[in-house]
């Protein structure tokens, strides 16, 4: 009886588990996959054997070795020409994106292997422009050190203490068993991706009948309606003048991102008739890891520039991109509300 209890447990929280990745809009891995980037987009400092066969397209996750018919080995990982604090491996990600953690394993290896390689220490660096890197920090403000592999294929977790904004990224290995060997993923969203407005679509009519007095008013009402909706989506993109305003602007966010405040204060607009008013978090005390809608010094407000992100029991005030305002019901930035003035 025991034992049937512990495993419906299991797979209910498996279930659950999925359910709140599946749900979340900003939990996709950005190196591989269908938010991936193509093999020139990872590079690294050095590489075992001048990249024959531990080149950094070697360490996406999930890589494994194999033995080709040509007697050509490819490494189930990629691995540096040498074990050295200073060696780094980097990915240059599609756009501009939320980085919310880290997912790394070590060198899968053939049956005819021994070998047991991986990295169980690591600092995280990012940057916006691939110059210019800041490593990733704990509360205190200290380089933050996260924990990696016990093993070589077992596929190990890290979040960020605040999520960050960066186009590129660097594992930097600081200890490890036998040989750097790492594969490596990141967990996030593209800010481009994340950020759009909803699309309004006409849907097809349903029957080729003509059409009733009564049908015709309905119909015009509807498409009255979709251009008022359009109109304010028009409104709302002519807020952010394009999309590399927002590129520019996180580079900006990335500055306040590990428990920073912005320089101006956040824009409180008059709270709009028919808006629900969202109350505030200014404890994190009892709540859930994840991220909510902000206090700001005037309690009435209709919409906010900044929120707040909960992790461990600690509030961190973050910064949405220009243009864009927290959406609490969506629980991600958005385009402004044109009833918000």
């Amino acid at each position: 009886m025991s034992t049937m209890k512990v495993t419906q447990n299991i797979i209910v929280f498996i279930a659950v588990a999925a359910f709140t990745v599946a749900s979340d809009p900003c939990a996709h891995n950005l190196v591989t996959g269908p938010y991936g980037v193509p093999d020139d987009h990872i590079t690294a400092s050095s590489s075992l054997n001048g990249n024959i066969y531990a080149g950094p397209e070697r360490g996406r996750l999930n890589t494994t070795a194999s033995q080709l018919a040509n007697g050509t080995y490819l490494q189930g990982s990629w691995a540096p020409t040498q074990n050295s604090k200073k060696e780094y491996i980097q990915v240059e990600l599609k756009d501009a994106s939320l980085i919310r953690g880290v997912m790394t394993q070590g060198r899968n290896i053939l049956p005819t292997e021994n070998s047991v390689e991986y990295v169980n220490l690591y600092h995280v660096a990012t940057s916006m422009d691939g110059i210019n890197f800041t490593r990733v920090t704990d509360t205190n403000g200290k380089d933050k050190i996260f924990r990696g592999n016990l093993d070589s294929d077992t596929i190990e977790s890290s979040t960020f203490p605040c999520p960050v904004f960066a186009k590129y990224v660097r594992i930097i290995p600081e200890a490890w068993s036998q040989n750097i060997s790492m594969r490596f993923d990141l967990l996030g969203c593209q800010i481009d991706q994340s950020q759009k407005a909803p699309a309004t679509t006409i849907p097809p009519p349903t029957s080729a009948l003509p059409q009733t007095t009564a049908q015709t008013q309905a119909q015009t009402t509807v498409q009255s309606q979709q251009t008022t909706t359009q109109n304010q989506q028009t409104t709302a993109k002519a807020a952010m003048t394009t999309s590399s305003l927002v590129k520019t602007t996180a580079n900006a966010a990335q500055v306040t991102t590990n428990g920073g405040t912005t320089s101006n204060a956040p824009a409180v607009a008059t709270l709009a008739a028919g808006l629900p008013f969202v109350p505030c978090v200014p404890s994190c005390a009892g709540k859930a890891n994840g991220d909510y809608q902000g206090c700001d010094t005037k309690k009435k407000f209709c919409e906010m520039d900044t929120f707040v992100t909960c992790s461990n029991g600690i509030l961190y005030k973050m910064p949405c991109p220009a243009g864009l305002v927290w959406n609490n019901a969506k629980k991600m930035c958005d385009w402004k509300d044109s009833r918000c003035i």
